[in-house]
């Protein structure tokens, strides 16, 4: 938890100062907002059990409990639209349906329902129930299968997606240089023809212009050189354009290398953001494990061993995990992710 808060704050600082935010910059701001919150309300809890020595009022306690649990669940629904983001953005780039300002919505959305959803702990200090741990737990299973299975659609599709690009890529790389070699032969054939043609031409003339015992008319021959000064021959005209035009870009080859780098950057983005939902899965799974259990638990009256939903209820901290570690992801995954941050903090260097 130590780690996470300023962790985050230092994702939030490098995105911030992009002057060009898109719907993927926005959205991992959202994140980092969420994974911030839900680090210091961890933090704050820590702090409040150890000062007041477990003896807080339940009100306190439901409360607190509120804050956290709706960062976290604020967390993983902004998790799922990031990855519905990536499914947008690589699969559908000419028909986009999140844009920033909906990116932004969309962020709001996630609080506004996890805020609602996490409601009945609030209700739970005026009016005690059991049925309101019952829809907790319910709709929190129901959120971590959808996630689940929204993240796998989604990412399995970006990345058949991102495949074709590259076999297109090296297709294209492919039949350029053939179209290279074909037309470097090509010339070479129209040099060597031509340069044939012009010493033709001049033994022709010098042949012509010798002096021999035959008689010729001069007007004659004086018109005949008059036309081929004035009408020259193929072969004495320039090959220059030839070369020129054999040597020209080819259309398709320059826009395959133009959209090679922003090909590698979508790679980049998207392998980093599959990492971070990979290890959002795993830090879930024992939480899920717990619910499933708690549920059965609840529907048999202690059928369940203590000392195996205890043990499981230890090992469902590892969602705080989550919280903390999507900045190493970020540095790991992504190079210019972490030249961004080594420009912030020399940015805040006080010497």
């Amino acid at each position: 938890m130590m780690l996470g808060v300023p962790g985050n704050c230092l994702i939030l600082r490098v995105y911030w100062s992009k002057l060009r935010k898109t719907s993927t910059h926005v959205l991992i701001m959202g994140l980092a907002w969420a994974d911030l919150l839900a680090s210091a309300f961890q933090i704050f809890r820590i702090a409040s059990n150890c000062l007041l020595l477990e003896q807080a009022p339940p009100a306190y306690k439901n409360c607190t409990d509120y804050f956290l649990h709706t960062a976290i669940g604020t967390s993983a629904l902004i998790t799922c639209v990031i990855a519905f983001d990536r499914y947008d953005c690589v699969c559908r780039p000419h028909h986009r349906l999140l844009s920033r300002k909906r990116a932004m919505i969309a962020a709001v959305c996630c609080l506004a329902t996890d805020a609602t959803v996490n409601s009945p702990e609030i209700l739970e200090v005026f009016h005690p129930s059991g049925l309101t741990s019952v829809i907790l737990l319910t709709f929190q299973i129901f959120t971590c299968f959808s996630a689940a299975v929204l993240m796998v659609v989604c990412y399995s599709k970006v990345y058949t997606t991102i495949r074709e690009h590259v076999k297109v890529g090296v297709a294209s790389s492919i039949s350029g240089r053939v179209r290279d070699s074909s037309a470097q032969q090509s010339t070479q054939i129209v040099s060597c023809y031509t340069s044939e043609a012009n010493s033709i031409t001049l033994q022709c003339k010098s042949n012509c212009n010798a002096p021999s015992s035959a008689k010729f008319a001069p007007s004659a021959a004086t018109e005949e050189d008059k036309g081929e000064e004035s009408n020259p021959t193929p072969s004495d005209k320039p090959t220059s354009h030839i070369r020129e035009a054999s040597k020209a870009p080819r259309g398709p080859q320059a826009g395959a290398s133009l959209q090679q780098p922003a090909t590698k950057l979508e790679r980049k983005t998207t392998r980093m953001l599959l990492i971070s939902s990979v290890v959002f899965l795993i830090s879930w799974l024992p939480y899920i494990v717990y619910i499933i259990l708690n549920l059965s638990d609840l529907q048999r009256h202690g059928a369940i061993s203590p000392t195996a939903l205890l043990v499981v209820h230890l090992a469902t901290y590892c969602v705080y995990i989550n919280h903390a570690v999507n900045p190493i992801i970020y540095g790991v995954a992504n190079r210019r992710f972490r030249e961004d941050c080594k420009k912030e903090l020399r940015k805040l260097r006080c010497w």
